[in-house]
C-alpha cells in the first residue's frame, strides 16, 4: 500500500507543479496587463494577493514602484523601488533617481542610490537671473529744511538692477559645486540743503560685484551638508560737505572708495519621510562690521513631496552687542503638475543680514523692517524651468539735519525717512541630462 501511495504521488507531482505555474503565468500576465493600461490600483491589490501568497521579485516591485508614483505616494514608491533593486538593478533603468527627485530629495542624493549604468555630464545646471526694483512712498526726502534747520543731508535709494549667472558642476558622486556670479548697480540720490535756500544734489551710482561658491556633499540616509563662501566687492562715491569760510555755503570733495565683504557659512539637513529640519551659521564682514548669524528651520512635506511644503525658521543676528530674532515662513504647492506656487515672508530688524546659506545679501545701508514674495515658477519641459518673482521690502533710512544750539554748535538729529522697495525678477535654468553607455 506504502508503494502505491508513493507512485500516485510522483504521478500527480507534475500535475501540481504544472498547475502552480500556470497559476504564476496567470498573475504575471494579469499584472503585465494592468501595467500597460495603467489600471494602477487593481494592480496594486494583485500585487497585494501575491504578496500574501509568498511571491516576491523584481518586476513585482518595480510595477509597484510605478503604480505608487503614478498615485502620488511618493514615499510608498522610493520603497518598493529599493527592494525592487535588491533583486536585480536594470542599468537602463533611472526609476530611483527619478523617484527620489520626485519626493523632493536633492540630486546630489538621488546619484547614491542610482545604480544605473549611465554617463552623467560634469555640468549640471545652468541659470540666468534678472531683476528690477524701484523705491516708492519716501516721506522724509524732500524736506531737508523743516523745522529751521541749519543743515541736512539725505542718501535715498531710487533704483535697483543686478543680473546673475549659475553653474552646477559634479565633482564626485553625490558631491556638486555651485558657483553664482552676480553684477549690481543700486541708483542712489544724495541730496544737500543749507539755509539761506542752498541746495545741491548728486546722483551716486554704487557698482557690486559677487561670487559666491557652495559645496553640497550628500550622505546617505538624508543628510546633507553645503558649507559655502560669499566675496562681495562695493565701489561707490563718498561724499563730504564741507563749509566754507563764511559759513553760508557749502563745498563738496567727492572720492572713490572700495571695500570688500565676506561670508562664511555652513548648512546641515536632514531629509525625513515628511520633514526636513535643517541649522546653519555664518560669519560675515559687512559694511566694515563683523556678524554672526545663525539659523534653524524646518520643511514639511504634508504628502512627502513636492505638492505641498511649508518652511518656517528662525535667525539669531548678533552684531556687536546686538542680538536680533528674525522669524520667516515660506509656503509652496504644485498647480497642475508643471506650475509651483510660492509665497513667504520675514519680518524683523534686517541690516547687514544675509540668509539661504549666505546666498542672499542685504547690504544696503537702510534697515528692512519686513519683506516678502510671491513667485511662481513653471517646469513645462524636463530639463528647464522659467520662473518670475515679484519682491516687496519695506525700509527705514535716516536723514541727518542739523538744529540750531543756543551757545554751541548745531545738533545733529535724525529723522526716519521709510519707504517701499519692490520690483519683479525672471529666471531661466536648465539641466543637462544623464544618458546611457
Amino acid at each position: 500500500m506504502p508503494r502505491v501511495i508513493i507512485c500516485i504521488w510522483f504521478l500527480l507531482l507534475p500535475v501540481l507543479a504544472y498547475t502552480q505555474q500556470a497559476e504564476d503565468i496567470s498573475q504575471e500576465a494579469l499584472s503585465y496587463a494592468y501595467y500597460l493600461n495603467a489600471q494602477w490600483k487593481p494592480l496594486l491589490k494583485l500585487h497585494k494577493d501575491m504578496h500574501a501568497e509568498g511571491k516576491d521579485y523584481y518586476y513585482l516591485r518595480i510595477r509597484s514602484a510605478y503604480a505608487l508614483q503614478a498615485l502620488c505616494k511618493p514615499i510608498s514608491a522610493l520603497s518598493a523601488l529599493q527592494k525592487a533593486n535588491t533583486f536585480w538593478r536594470n542599468p537602463e533603468d533611472h526609476g530611483l533617481y527619478q523617484s527620489l527627485l520626485y519626493a523632493a530629495h536633492s540630486p546630489e542624493e538621488a546619484e547614491l542610490y542610482d545604480g544605473s549604468a549611465s554617463i552623467r555630464p560634469i555640468i549640471r545646471l545652468v541659470g540666468w537671473e534678472s531683476g528690477l526694483l524701484s523705491a516708492s512712498g519716501a516721506t522724509q526726502g524732500n524736506n531737508l529744511m523743516q523745522n529751521y534747520n541749519v543743515y541736512g543731508e539725505h542718501n535715498r535709494l531710487k533704483q535697483l538692477q543686478y543680473h546673475a549667472f549659475q553653474i552646477q558642476h559634479r565633482l564626485l558622486k553625490g558631491v556638486h559645486v555651485e558657483h553664482d556670479i552676480t553684477a549690481m548697480g543700486i541708483d542712489r540720490s544724495w541730496a544737500f540743503a543749507w539755509r539761506n535756500g542752498g541746495a545741491a544734489e548728486f546722483p551716486n551710482t554704487v557698482q557690486q560685484i559677487q561670487y559666491y561658491l557652495s559645496a553640497h556633499v550628500a550622505r546617505k540616509q538624508g543628510w546633507m551638508l553645503k558649507p559655502a563662501f560669499h566675496a562681495i566687492q562695493v565701489s561707490y562715491k563718498r561724499i563730504i560737505a564741507n563749509p566754507d569760510v563764511t559759513g553760508l555755503n557749502y563745498q563738496f570733495v567727492q572720492s572713490n572708495q572700495n571695500q570688500w565683504q565676506y561670508i562664511a557659512s555652513a548648512e546641515i539637513s536632514k531629509r525625513l519621510q515628511h520633514f526636513k529640519p535643517s541649522i546653519s551659521t555664518a560669519y560675515s564682514t559687512i559694511n566694515s562690521k563683523t556678524q554672526w548669524i545663525s539659523y534653524a528651520g524646518v520643511s514639511w512635506f504634508p504628502m512627502g513631496d513636492m505638492r505641498y511644503y511649508v518652511h518656517a525658521g528662525s535667525s539669531l543676528f548678533i552684531e556687536n552687542t546686538t542680538a536680533l530674532l528674525i522669524p520667516k515662513m515660506i509656503a509652496g504647492m504644485t498647480l497642475h503638475k508643471i506650475w509651483l506656487a510660492e509665497a513667504g515672508f520675514t519680518m524683523g530688524t534686517m541690516y547687514n543680514y544675509h540668509e539661504n546659506n549666505a546666498q542672499l545679501i542685504f547690504n544696503v545701508p537702510e534697515m528692512i523692517t519686513h519683506k516678502g514674495f510671491v513667485g511662481i515658477t513653471c517646469f513645462a519641459k524636463p530639463r528647464w524651468n522659467m520662473g518670475v518673482l515679484y519682491s516687496v521690502q519695506q525700509r527705514q533710512a535716516n536723514q541727518l539735519y542739523y538744529i540750531p544750539n543756543v551757545g554751541g554748535p548745531p545738533e545733529p538729529n535724525y529723522n526716519i525717512d521709510t519707504y517701499t522697495l519692490q520690483g519683479i525678477s525672471l529666471s531661466f535654468k536648465y539641466t543637462f541630462q544623464a544618458h546611457s553607455l
